[in-house]
């Protein structure tokens, strides 16, 4: 009887399937932050609330100053609620096998990260979670669509939106 395949074409294909595999498995570390194979990103041009750490001090002193509100009117348990909440929406964006994810890297931050925008199909994810109240525009760096982000985090302030909730009364 004659072999379809030989021990070779067998070894390739596997080799050949596990790179497709490992260069399409995403997880998520953070709203902002995802390991995709062997890289990872941090979307650029955002910055969602931490959610394993104390939140940092220039987000509350951003927000207040964008919403006109004393910092102490900040509510810091529920920016800590959207940083646990900005991960589980960028894992739902993304999922684990992350084949419909399309990554356009910018540079790289100074922890090595991969600053990159991030689509999902035609969607900007950035932008989505910022539209959603999940992430702010982070102010300290130039990108190109830096003024898209900003016009989508003000639709999300004027609609309260997820993190812009955060005030206390």
């Amino acid at each position: 009887m004659k072999r379809l395949l030989g021990p070779e074409i067998i070894t390739f294909l596997l080799f050949l399937l596990s790179y497709i595999l490992i260069n399409n498995v995403c997880i998520v570390y953070d709203g902002d932050t995802f390991r995709k194979g062997l890289y990872v990103y941090r979307i650029i041009g955002i910055d969602a609330p931490e959610y394993k750490k104390k939140q940092k001090e220039w987000v509350i002193e951003f927000i207040s100053n964008i919403l006109n509100v004393p910092e102490r009117k900040i509510n810091i348990s529920c920016l800590n609620l959207y940083g646990i909440k900005a991960k589980e929406e960028l894992e739902k964006q993304i999922n684990f096998f992350c084949f419909n994810i399309k990554v356009i890297p910018v540079k790289k931050d100074k922890y090595g990260r991969i600053l990159a925008y991030v689509y999902k199909d035609t969607t900007d994810i950035g932008e989505e979670l910022i539209i959603k109240g999940f992430a702010i525009v982070y102010p300290f760096e130039e990108f190109e669509k830096k003024e898209e982000y900003y016009k989508a985090m003000y639709y999300a302030i004027k609609n309260k939106e997820g993190l812009w909730g955060c005030i206390i009364k």
